[in-house]
């Protein structure tokens, strides 16, 4: 058992990782620039906490067994519990995919509420501290060893240092401090941003859908929105536009950008909704992996979470992918290399279990042409194939599933070339004029920066 570990950051992939460390470590120590609210609030350390969140079932999975009974901790705070088939719309080019009991929940909580209830229960550990509104100023070591952190005010011991500090992570300036070439780097530019507001569930019947996600839809394809429940009967709902088609912020111009997508019940339920917060806008420019794996990494310091992948948060994989990274750490410590190899034995591992969900969004990303980034005729490939299965999940329960337990992380990327689907994908046609976004012409004047 090592003495100390030290979690840089305390957002979800800090907090889980910092879970995983206390049944490895007589001590943990959580340092975070923020100051922690005592309640479910936004705070400026997670910008992205004002707008929509979904935690994947995977993620919802692992969470569940490193904090057994928080799930439905939350459900009795007001947090509920629905099935992601029936409950969850899931609306693109090829129409709404069907929907139906498929016994696959799916959480219905806002980022700051769950990250509230993880934060209590890891304060509830006994050999776990928390240094807040503490500024993070290097490591502590040389280029072999990292032996603990370097704060505004003091150094802070430890046999391990976690980097969960997030998108904005300067791991790459305290590893050239050291004289440690820092990871490469693979980004893709989708250029996304998002307004969105908190509403009070109608109370009437306006519209049987509880949850939404819409994309890639004629006439603009560059514009999407998501709707999701979150604690206490209120809805959150997102707008979303790519390629630099960011959705404004002010009033008469928010409700225009929604009425731009073709989904007239969604109109009718946003006019019955009672707005209950203020336009809040975000942007995120680029997804970035940090190749850590290939990296000549001291001992003694790790990074997960954004800190390596740094997701478009669109396709809401940014808090389950951090889930897996303290997965991955738990097993790592399990069964622990020599600490001279625990670093890299680390890094390797994570990037196996990043690669699907990198893929998966930036191939998404890469359909759209005005998003940066390498394209390849796997890519053209891929979309032909994935094309035809949107247009069976429109009608067929079963092949909605198995994209939900695909997109869900809870099965492979493989799942979806089985011989039995393939066959089925392949006699599948795209319907005669459908204009599918990556071949959609870049025809939208973006609302300016």
């Amino acid at each position: 058992m090592m003495e100390r570990g030290v979690v840089v950051g305390g957002s979800i992939a800090g907090l889980l990782a910092a879970r995983v460390l206390s049944d490895h470590a007589r001590e943990v120590v959580i340092v975070e620039r923020d100051r922690f609210p005592d309640t479910p609030a936004f705070r400026a350390g997670v910008p992205q906490a004002r707008h929509a969140h979904v935690l994947l079932e995977r993620g919802r999975q692992i969470i569940e067994s490193l904090f057994p009974g928080i799930v439905q901790e939350m459900v009795s705070d007001g947090g509920r519990l629905y099935d992601v088939c029936r409950d969850f719309s899931f609306v693109t080019w090829a129409g709404d995919a069907v929907r139906f009991e498929a016994g696959i929940p799916f959480l219905a909580v806002s980022r700051p509420f769950l990250e509230h209830h993880v934060r209590r229960r890891v304060l509830a550990l006994p050999n776990v501290t928390f240094r807040a509104e503490t500024r993070l100023v290097g490591l502590d070591g040389d280029a072999t060893r990292v032996t603990g952190v370097k704060t505004q005010d003091d150094t802070i011991s430890a046999d391990l240092v976690v980097d969960a500090s997030g998108r904005e992570s300067k791991s790459h300036e305290w590893l050239q401090a050291l004289g440690v070439e820092p990871p490469g780097v693979t980004i893709v530019k989708p250029y996304v941003g998002y307004a969105s507001r908190i509403y009070e569930t109608p109370k009437s019947d306006v519209w049987d859908r509880v949850a939404l996600i819409a994309s890639g839809i004629a006439p603009v394809y560059t514009r999407g929105l998501g709707m999701v429940p979150i604690e206490n009967g209120r809805h959150l709902v997102t707008l979303i536009g790519v390629n630099r088609d960011y959705p404004p912020t002010d009033e008469a111009a928010f409700t225009a950008f929604a009425r731009s997508i073709p989904l007239p019940d969604f109109h009718a339920w946003l006019a019955a909704a009672r707005p209950l917060s203020d336009i809040n806008g975000f942007r995120f420019e680029q997804n970035r992996l940090r190749h850590f794996e290939s990296c000549a990494l001291p001992a003694g310091f790790i990074a997960l979470g954004d800190a390596v992948a740094s997701f478009n948060p669109i396709y809401g994989q940014g808090m389950s992918t951090a889930a897996i990274g303290a997965e991955v750490l738990a097993g790592v410590l399990r069964k622990p290399p020599p600490a001279a190899r625990l670093s890299r034995v680390f890094q390797a591992r994570l990037a196996k279990a990043l690669k699907e969900p990198w893929n998966a969004t930036t191939t998404e990303d890469l359909r759209l042409r005005g998003t940066e980034g390498k394209r390849t005729f796997a890519h053209r490939i891929g979309y032909a194939y994935l094309d035809r299965l949107f247009v069976l999940a429109a009608k067929h329960p079963d092949v909605r599933r198995t994209l939900m337990e695909v997109f869900g992380m809870i099965k492979p990327a493989s799942t979806l070339f089985r011989l039995p689907l393939a066959l089925r994908a392949m006699r599948t046609s795209i319907p005669r004029g459908v204009v599918r976004p990556q071949h959609a012409p870049i025809s939208v004047a973006p609302y300016a920066p």
